[in-house]
Formats: C-alpha cells, sequence, structure tokens
C-alpha cells in the first residue's frame, strides 16, 4: 500500500454470488481486489480508480456457495498471500447443509477482559468444531463505547478482530445506542461513524 493499511479488510453484504470488501488506508489511493478459489492464485480482479482512504470494492458474478481467498491493493502494490483472508458465498436457498450464523452483541470493549474471554472462548469453539468461519456474523449493537466515535470504533472494535474475524467472517451488523452516541436525534441524521463504516 502507498500510504499503509490503517483498517481492515472486512466483509460486507455477503451474497450467493457477491460480496463487498472494505478497507481503510492512511492516504489517498485507488482501490483493486484479486481473488480465486485456490490459495495463492487470484485470477479474478476488480478495480477502482477513486482515491480514497475508505475503499469500498463490490465483487459480483461469483459461484454459489465457493470458497475464496482474497487480497487488496492498489495498481502498483498487493498484499501478500494470508490464509486467512477468505470467504464462503451463501448457498443455494434449498441448500441441505447446515448454515452457522454467530451472533455478538455489546461487542465494543465496554469491558475489555470480558471481551478477551470471549473472543478465546469463541475461537475454541471453531477450532474444536472444525469451523473455519461461520456464513454470516451479526453484530446487535454497541460495537464501540461509549459514544461511537472513530477512535472507539478503532481501539475497541477493528483493532480487536483485525487479525482473526475481520478477515473471513461476513459482517452483518445494527446498531445500538452508543453507535448512535447515546442520542436520539442521531438516529434520523444517519451521520455517525457506524453508518460511514457499514455498507
Amino acid at each position: 500500500f502507498s500510504g499503509g493499511l490503517s483498517r481492515g479488510p472486512y466483509l460486507q453484504i455477503g451474497g450467493q454470488t457477491e460480496i463487498t470488501i472494505r478497507w481503510r488506508t492512511t492516504a489517498a489511493e485507488n482501490s483493486r481486489v484479486e481473488l480465486g478459489t485456490v490459495y495463492g492464485t487470484y485470477p479474478t480482479v476488480v478495480t477502482d480508480a477513486s482515491n480514497v482512504t475508505e475503499h469500498v470494492i463490490r465483487v459480483t458474478g461469483l459461484s454459489i456457495d465457493a470458497k475464496y481467498y482474497y487480497r487488496i491493493g492498489n495498481s502498483t502494490a498487493m498484499q501478500l498471500p494470508d490464509a486467512n483472508q477468505y470467504f464462503t458465498t451463501l448457498p443455494a436457498s434449498n441448500t441441505t447443509r447446515k448454515i452457522r450464523i454467530t451472533a455478538f452483541g455489546d461487542c465494543g470493549r465496554n469491558s475489555a477482559a470480558y471481551q478477551d474471554n470471549n473472543l478465546t472462548n469463541y475461537q475454541n469453539f471453531l477450532t474444536t468444531n472444525g469451523i473455519d468461519a461461520p456464513d454470516a456474523w451479526i453484530l446487535m449493537g454497541d460495537n464501540a463505547y461509549t459514544t461511537g466515535s472513530d477512535a472507539e470504533y478503532t481501539s475497541n472494535f477493528f483493532n480487536i478482530y483485525k487479525n482473526n474475524l475481520l478477515k473471513n467472517h461476513k459482517l452483518y451488523p445494527s446498531p445500538g445506542n452508543h453507535d448512535y452516541g447515546n442520542n436520539a436525534g442521531n438516529k434520523a441524521l444517519r451521520n455517525m461513524p457506524y453508518h460511514t463504516y457499514f455498507s
């Protein structure tokens, strides 16, 4: 990255044949995502020439219920392959396989010890049961304490999950009162950091 990676990557709006991949850089640059179904081989390329710090790339035309590995970067520099950067598209509506969903509530680090213990227990559960990632990760609100600021999201959410869950869990968030800064008026304005960071 020309300007340095400061957030992400993280996965949004996963569907049967599409997904959104987001990340943040410290300096404005263009966006590039490479992906493929074999680790280390990325034949599909999606780009956006706009120079931005908040990168949002929508990938379409994927295969249903298929595991993809991906990497992010720009027109001149890409990440090295990372075995933890993957996702699986959703299955067909008539699938008979199990659908796995995990839900986190109040995960915005109001209690650091409690959050760390829960994350460790959750990762142990995945390992013990041979699960690489669920089909959906639902956030049930209060994703950053106490006012939902950029600094709180950075330290209390993105930095906590950046090396593990955010790379491979398709994220479906909802806001809580702390995401709205404990101000009901912010709900109507929809201008809180929550609305900027999640698609």
